[in-house]
């Protein structure tokens, strides 16, 4: 019996946040449509966020943590990037993190896309609460229909 099921959500590709319903047949994703109960985008849902699928199987998409094991950086230099676990990916950035909350903390810098509003407020508390006021927010670029994305980019490059 194949599972056939429609799931309520929203679109995370803009910061439109359009509702959107997704077709999952035996755990594939299928179609995805404009949720027409959503009072903001009441039903209609943007060519980006229709191409949804093809982000979540794009072959070429990373689904884990890459190391670079090559430390020499330049350009046209292969950085040899090697798979690893989650758990090795997390203590890597736990070392980092922590070493540099005990020289100063106010060595972090992070950048926040406006992508997503409730990512980048998430961010600027870890900031805070590691010690650090330094963060800066970029556009996603000249790409969307917004016109702060084309000052963002023409801004921060």
């Amino acid at each position: 019996m194949k599972e056939d099921t429609w799931i309520p959500t929203v679109c995370g590709l803009c910061y439109s946040h359009d509702g959107i319903l997704v077709h999952k047949v035996d755990e594939v994703v299928t179609k995805i449509e404009g949720n027409p109960d959503c009072p903001n985008s009441q039903g209609r849902v943007c060519p980006r966020g229709l191409s949804g699928i093809m982000l979540l199987y794009d072959p070429s998409r990373v689904n884990f943590p890459l190391k670079r094991t090559n430390p020499e950086k330049g350009i046209g230099i292969d950085p040899k990037w090697e798979q690893i676990t989650w758990d090795e990916a997390l203590d890597i950035i736990t070392v980092k993190l922590a070493k540099l909350r005990k020289e100063d903390p106010r060595k972090l810098m992070l950048g926040i896309s406006v992508i997503n509003l409730d990512q980048g407020s998430m961010l600027r508390m870890f900031g805070a609460a590691f010690g650090t006021p330094n963060n800066f927010s970029s556009s996603g670029g000249p790409h969307c229909g917004n016109a702060e994305h084309l000052f963002g980019g023409l801004l921060h490059a």
